[in-house]
């Protein structure tokens, strides 16, 4: 939405009628970050509702801090990436195909070097890109509940 107004130049017409920039980004990082929150909530209730391991096996703080930084990284990406584009359509085709791409990435990435050792800690350049970085803590969620549920015989 941040691409949006400013193809529509609504930020610039919030500004000529006194918002402060201060103010503007603030209502824009809550906005996303209850917005990102609350799917991630629906997204973990949905999990413990399916009896997902990875949900089910966790406390709720380490999923949940988990999820909040992740929404915190991916707000902060979001607006860094919208500094490149100044319209909406460019925008939204330029991001879907880097999530296809970053997952596909990420995959390979899982399967060619991190599965050997699977508990490794990743290579440092993958924490600068928000979608690597959560796609390793969802897989060390997901080997561990694994790995638990094994060695408890369940």
């Amino acid at each position: 939405h941040i691409v949006h107004e400013k193809e529509l130049r609504l930020r610039a017409a919030l500004l000529q009628m006194g918002l402060r920039m201060r103010v503007y980004w603030a209502v824009q990082y809550l906005f996303d970050l209850v917005l990102s929150m609350t799917t991630l909530i629906l997204i973990y209730i949905v999990g413990i509702a399916a009896s997902v391991a990875t949900f089910s096996q966790h406390q709720f703080g380490i999923v949940l801090l988990t999820m909040f930084f992740w929404a915190n990284a991916m707000i902060g990406f979001a607006f860094f990436v919208s500094t490149f584009f100044s319209r909406t359509r460019n925008a939204n085709i330029v991001m879907y195909l880097l999530v296809l791409a970053s997952v596909v990435a990420s995959l390979v990435i899982s399967i060619e070097v991190l599965s050997k050792k699977p508990f490794l800690s990743a290579p440092g350049w993958m924490v600068w890109f928000p979608p690597f970085a959560y796609y390793r803590a969802i897989a060390l969620l997901a080997g561990r509940s694994y790995l638990w549920q094994d060695l408890d015989g369940r």
